[in-house]
């Protein structure tokens, strides 16, 4: 049987005016009238269908079922109060907490810079970072473990999920600024396709994209070498132990450095399109409206337009 719950406003009521044992002084307390006070204490018990408060000429005690419900309703008060200062306390600048989720590419060139400025804003913000591949991420942040989501969107709609589009990249061939590759205008297939080519994790949603992006053009990679970890794949290209198919904006430095050549596919580019992920039943607060912000500020660079590359390769 579902049985109707009191009012806010007949458990305040009744809690004022047990405390004082009085119906002027609970009336005070509440900033309302006299009457309206005895209303809510009257209907209260009629909805419980028992005496709160026992009226003995101009005095008022409490009746055993009063006694009772009074330790509840002031335990109730208490923890509804208790709720809204933390809740106050989350919409505070500064305040909260962020629990992150990032792929490790986001993780080592996105987040550092993001954090930086975030936490000058916000430094009292308690942030946890949670690392793995988008999906892993996504199946965290459903149970509830994780706030926002950074990753890929190509594999999966999420349809019970907020995207914010970040930035696209379109993935290349990078070589040693001394392999021979790095003198050709084109590369031929036939060599690509001999060629030992380093792919980020195995695991990882970007194996998958070019994986089955040559795949679909019946192009088989014969010598592939797969590392979860994108600071070695770069070190072993430098190497020239062999080449790797990556998105420039994680080479930069060793662009600007002439450690590394990069160069387009003899086929289409893979590309990559990385977004922001939150729950649709999570409200955000002021902060996770600015880490939004500062995340879609930062990645702004990243997308990679034709002209906007040429100027980095050069």
């Amino acid at each position: 049987m579902n049985m109707i719950l009191p009012e806010l406003r007949q458990i305040r009521a009744f809690k004022a005016v047990a405390e004082h044992l009085s119906f002027t002084a609970a009336a005070y307390e509440l900033n309302l009238t006299q009457s309206a006070i005895s209303h809510s204490v009257k209907s209260l018990e009629n909805l419980l269908g028992t005496t709160l408060i026992d009226r003995v000429g101009k005095s008022i005690t409490l009746s055993q079922a009063g006694n009772l419900f009074y330790r509840r309703a002031k335990g109730i008060l208490t923890d509804l109060e208790v709720a809204c200062n933390e809740i106050e306390v989350l919409s505070r600048w500064g305040q909260g907490r962020l629990r992150i989720g990032a792929t490790s590419t986001i993780c080592h060139y996105v987040l550092p810079q993001v954090l930086s400025q975030f936490q000058n804003e916000y430094a009292h913000c308690q942030i946890s970072i949670e690392t793995n591949d988008t999906e892993e991420l996504m199946a965290m942040m459903k149970q509830g473990k994780i706030d926002i989501v950074i990753g890929l969107t190509d594999t999966h709609p999420y349809p019970n999920f907020n995207n914010y589009l970040l930035f696209e990249d379109k993935l290349m061939l990078c070589m040693s600024a001394d392999h021979a590759w790095a003198k050709l205008d084109s590369i031929p297939l036939e060599e690509i396709s001999n060629e030992q080519i380093m792919i980020y994790s195995r695991t990882s949603t970007t194996y998958r994209i070019i994986s089955d992006h040559f795949k679909l053009r019946d192009i088989q990679l014969k010598r592939t070498l797969a590392l979860g970890d994108m600071h070695a794949i770069k070190e072993m290209t430098r190497l020239g132990i062999g080449a790797s198919i990556v998105s420039p904006w994680v080479i930069e430095r060793e662009l600007e450095n002439k450690e590394l050549a990069i160069k387009d596919l003899p086929i289409p580019a893979p590309v990559r399109r990385w977004g922001l992920f939150t729950h649709k039943d999570r409200e955000l607060m002021a902060h996770d409206h600015r880490f939004i912000e500062l995340c879609q500020d930062i990645c702004s660079k990243y997308h990679m337009t034709d002209k906007l590359l040429k100027s980095k390769i050069a």
